[in-house]
């Protein structure tokens, strides 16, 4: 190109003056070389199929320089046909024409190119990125970081957010860059975390992926002495209200023990601090309220007065209750010696089994010095104990001083177990070698026996079968020991030799037996003579069978039942001798004789 230049320049072939037909010969020129070679416009040595150089690259010069590509607007861009791959123009309206078809991308002027479907915008005259226009994904990205690091310097509040779009639009993630917080639900979070939502959770259930089988939340305090540590704080609407869970890191003089406590949070009254809460569990698993210093496994400090660093002393312990690790409960005590123990104080009112709502009634236990007091409807103006026990082991029923071990002011009462049953004048006996004592008539008392009319048996005179039968006779004693004093008649009818002769035995039942029915001896018939037995002898005949004999005897009885008991006559287990005649009889033995008696006299 260079050549023709110079060679139109020799032969005058093109002057300045006609410029437009230099131009077009000099590219007729060129067209002839172009299979063969590469163009350059204003420089010899072209480096590519067409090389443009500006005739002046630097300076002042003012001669526009440039290439213009072919300017069409969006319709004329719409209306190509049979176009060329890679094809250029330039869009300088959208006026005419729509988004659709080949021309669905020219939606501003500007450079487009034909990719062999439609037009494509080519970013020409500005630099369009994420930081100077917004824009849409249109697939999934990746950044791949490696060992590089990726970080957003800025100064707004919301300076980096994500936010939900469509339906339920809102604010998901923020950073708050100005004060160096973050906030989810929130574009402005008030706090170096802030979450507006229903609900955080940590780990998940087994059916979602990436579940956590343990989780572990940790709030990490570095404090190593006397201070507050982790907090989780629930807030009202003021923040100055609500309940706290807190950490004490170290045991001091301003939160306790080291420990973990759990208190409510008011205004002038209680603080979000450890120091007084409402329950504190201390680094040996202790456990107070209203306390933060325990001193027993579990400690109550009802009035929230006791020490915050040291134990309560004796005054601020007198409204506390502990359990020990030995199970002892003291209750006005820190330090419990029994399983129950309710301190050192004397107070009236130390145990209530009831009392009023004005506690003007009382009825329990009270101590005063060296005194256990027994109280029974006492009130303000009856303070006096009903009994007392002193530490000397003296009893005191009416005086609170008992001047011996029982003392007793007043009329006294003592009764025997059977109601009813202390005869005026009786004096109170030891009744046995243990000291029990009963009221007991100093005089010779006696009770009489009975017999059921018609009562009486016959004993035959043949050898023992070793039976007694009841003669229908009894005696109903009262409790005590008695001697019973039998007097019995005893005719014979029948014949009988001077050898023949018979023995007879008898004795008390317990049992309710009908007359001559066999029965046994009582267990209450003992201390003395148990049997009364006697012999009867012949010679009798039949032509004279009244033959009359009395016997008498004695028997003990001790009725140690508590009430009255009857005991009933038996008879029999007879022995016989000789040959006596079977059909001989002690007839109507025990019977309505007047001679036959029984009476018990009393044994004191």
């Amino acid at each position: 190109m260079a050549y023709l230049e110079r060679y139109a320049d020799k032969y005058e072939l093109i002057n300045t003056k006609k410029m437009k037909n230099r131009i077009t010969f000099i590219f007729a020129l060129g067209m002839v070389g172009l299979t063969y070679a590469q163009i350059g416009i204003n420089l010899a040595t072209p480096k590519a199929t067409l090389d443009i150089s500006a005739k002046a690259s630097t300076g002042k010069a003012t001669a526009a320089e440039g290439l213009l590509i072919p300017r069409v607007d969006r319709e004329r861009a719409q209306s190509m046909t049979n176009i060329a791959t890679s094809t250029l123009i330039y869009v300088n309206s959208i006026l005419t024409g729509s988004k659709t078809g080949i021309a669905v991308n020219i939606d501003a002027e500007g450079y487009y190119y034909f990719n062999g479907k439609e037009w494509v915008k080519l970013n020409v005259d500005q630099d369009n990125n994420l930081y100077n226009i917004n824009g849409t994904l249109s697939g999934n990205r990746i950044v791949t970081q490696n060992s590089s690091s990726l970080s957003f310097n800025a100064e707004a509040i919301n300076a980096f957010s994500i936010n939900k779009t469509g339906t339920g639009a809102g604010n998901i993630l923020s950073v708050d860059a100005a004060n160096k917080r973050v906030g989810i639900g929130t574009i402005a979070p008030n706090a170096d975390l802030q979450i507006m939502g229903t609900e955080m959770r940590l780990g998940g259930p087994a059916t979602q992926s990436g579940s956590t089988a343990n989780p572990v939340m940790r709030i990490h305090s570095n404090a190593n002495k006397d201070a507050s540590g982790g907090s989780l704080l629930f807030s009202e609407n003021d923040p100055n209200y609500g309940y706290y869970i807190r950490h004490n890191t170290e045991a001091g003089a301003v939160y306790g023990m080291d420990g973990l406590a759990i208190g409510a949070s008011q205004a002038g009254k209680y603080s979000f601090a450890p120091a007084k809460p409402g329950v504190f569990i201390s680094d040996n698993q202790s456990v107070g309220f209203g306390t933060s210093t325990p001193q027993q496994v579990f400690h109550i400090d009802a009035n929230r007065d006791n020490n915050i660093n040291t134990a309560p002393t004796a005054a601020q312990a007198s409204n506390d209750i502990v359990i020990t690790n030995n199970g002892n409960m003291g209750i006005g005590t820190t330090s419990p010696n029994s399983k129950l123990d309710l301190g050192s104080t004397s107070s009236i009112k130390k145990l209530s089994v009831y009392n009023n709502a004005s506690g003007t009634d009382f009825y329990g236990l009270g101590t005063s010095a060296n005194t256990l007091e027994f109280r029974a409807g006492t009130t303000a103006a009856n303070e006096q104990a009903g009994m007392v026990l002193r530490n000397n082991g003296r009893v005191g029923v009416g005086t609170t001083i008992p001047q011996a071990t029982f003392h007793t002011l007043g009329t006294r009462r003592f009764e025997n177990a059977t109601p009813n049953s202390v005869a005026v004048g009786a004096v109170m006996t030891a009744v046995d070698n243990n000291g029990t004592a009963e009221w007991k008539t100093p005089v010779a008392e006696a009770v009489v026996g009975q017999n059921i009319a018609g009562a009486g048996i016959d004993i035959p005179f043949t050898n023992a079968d070793g039976v007694y039968k009841y003669t229908g006779r009894y005696i109903t004693l009262p409790p005590g020991r008695w001697a019973v004093t039998i007097t019995q008649l005893a005719q014979i009818s029948g014949a009988l030799d001077n050898d023949d002769w018979m023995f007879v035995r008898s004795t008390f039942s317990e049992e309710n037996l009908a007359i001559n029915a066999v029965g046994t001896r009582s267990g209450d018939v003992t201390g003395g003579p148990t049997l009364m037995s006697f012999k009867v002898q012949g010679p009798a005949t039949a032509t004279n069978p009244q033959q009359f004999s009395v016997f008498q005897g004695t028997i003990f009885i001790n009725n140690t039942s508590g009430g009255n008991k009857t005991y009933r006559y038996i008879a029999g287990s007879t022995v016989t001798g000789g040959s006596p005649n079977s059909a001989t009889i002690i007839r109507q033995y025990g019977g309505g004789w007047s001679e036959s008696s029984i009476y018990a006299t009393a044994i004191k």
